[in-house]
């Protein structure tokens, strides 16, 4: 400790600039018992004039965030969906080219993920996870020989055929989206032929039945459910008109329409997220730009469009308090954007190569976190979103 004093010593009278790089001397500062003079900040600006043990933290601006890649899948994938059962972590991917639905889980000791499960079919587009007191069904929606619903056998300790979804009414399943109202489960498949109708599926404790068709020959592309003041609301993309806000009717127990988000024809994919108790919707154009939307208690209001040539996918997500945006592209890489505070608009903050990518899913287990990238052409990634420490 004497080499420590006699160094402060030397110090008296000199001023710092208090950034990262005296983040040490600002911990050392804090944890030791030795009497030391003051130590003065000459900036930023903030920090001038003011004692170095004064300052509040250094962990907002002496820290970034990354995303490094942590597994590489070698197989091509087209959706992940992720749930959790008996305090494990699954993913659920659907992969068309190998007519597979492949349960992985999350290894506590390899920390990778491994195969759990394989549904196999024909063309699978979906994958969705539905949890129900403790029963995982899984909806596996294909493009040929009808959908399905499976569900895990204690016994067999697999998934199993449980239930078929009539062909009359998909065709062409685009997306599956889960919801509950009240203690109701629910979910919607949006199906995208002239022939099919998108179309809300109900749990009646002894499977599930088609409860309501929404409208057919709109072509839809996504349902998103979305809570908005209060109140449920399934919207609607669609490749031949704008996307449509249903409403959900107390008295008669069905979606009704509610309006629309106009101006915006030929949307792929739409997506809600919440900040700060306000809520936000991305909707997803292939041609043009990309729109993150904002609700204002009267209609949701365009606050920023994304050039989006070539993209699929559009997918909100947030680690540890960072909002985040993923735009996939056929066309060239794939961008990550981050909510800048200050400017209250998504900035670029990564690019990252994935082809074809056609979903982005978030992942969170054992303290860390993570986010899928499936690729309709190359390999199915994930990334892991790191915390880097500018000090050192």
């Amino acid at each position: 400790m004497f080499i420590s004093v006699c160094f402060f010593r030397d110090l008296r009278g000199n001023k710092f600039e208090c950034d990262c790089k005296a983040k040490w001397l600002f911990l050392w500062l804090k944890m030791t018992n030795s009497t030391v003079s003051d130590v003065l900040c000459i900036g930023p600006a903030e920090y001038q004039d003011k004692k170095l043990n004064d300052v509040t933290s250094f962990d907002y601006e002496c820290t970034t965030t990354d995303f490094v890649v942590h597994q590489i899948l070698p197989y091509q994938s087209v959706s992940v969906d992720t749930f959790n059962s008996k305090n494990d972590v699954y993913v659920a991917i659907a992969q068309p080219s190998m007519e597979n639905c492949m349960v992985l889980e999350w290894d506590h000791i390899e920390m990778n993920f491994r195969s759990y499960d394989n549904i196999t079919g024909q063309s699978i587009v979906g994958c969705k996870a539905i949890l129900i007191d403790d029963q995982v069904f899984v909806v596996v929606a294909q493009l040929f020989g009808g959908s399905h619903i499976y569900k895990y056998d204690e016994s067999w300790t697999k998934f199993v055929k449980f239930q078929d979804i009539e062909v009359s009414r998909i065709s062409k399943p685009n997306d599956i989206e889960l919801f509950q109202i009240d203690s109701e489960k629910f979910f919607v498949i949006a199906d995208s032929s002239k022939a099919g109708l998108s179309t809300v599926y109900k749990w009646n404790n002894k499977g599930f039945y088609s409860y309501q068709s929404l409208h057919e020959w709109f072509r839809d592309t996504d349902a998103e459910f979305v809570d908005i003041d209060g109140k449920s609301h399934l919207i609607l993309s669609s490749r031949s008109q704008v996307p449509i806000i249903l409403q959900w009717n107390k008295n008669s127990k069905k979606f009704v329409p509610h309006g629309e988000i106009p101006n915006m024809e030929d949307v792929l994919a739409v997506k809600s997220f919440r900040m700060q108790n306000s809520l936000y919707i991305t909707l997803t154009r292939f041609i043009g730009d990309s729109r993150v939307m904002k609700w204002n208690s009267k209609q949701f209001v365009e606050i920023q469009a994304l050039p989006s040539r070539g993209a699929m996918t559009l997918q909100p997500f947030s680690f540890k308090n960072n909002h985040y945006l993923a735009l996939g592209s056929d066309y060239t890489f794939s961008q990550i954007y981050q909510w800048d505070n200050e400017k209250n608009l998504f900035r670029i903050f990564k690019e990252i190569y994935v082809q074809a990518p056609r979903s982005f899913t978030a992942v969170s287990t054992d303290r860390r976190d993570f986010f899928f990238a499936s690729s309709f052409k190359g390999n199915t990634q994930i990334f892991e979103h790191i915390i880097v420490d500018l000090s050192l």
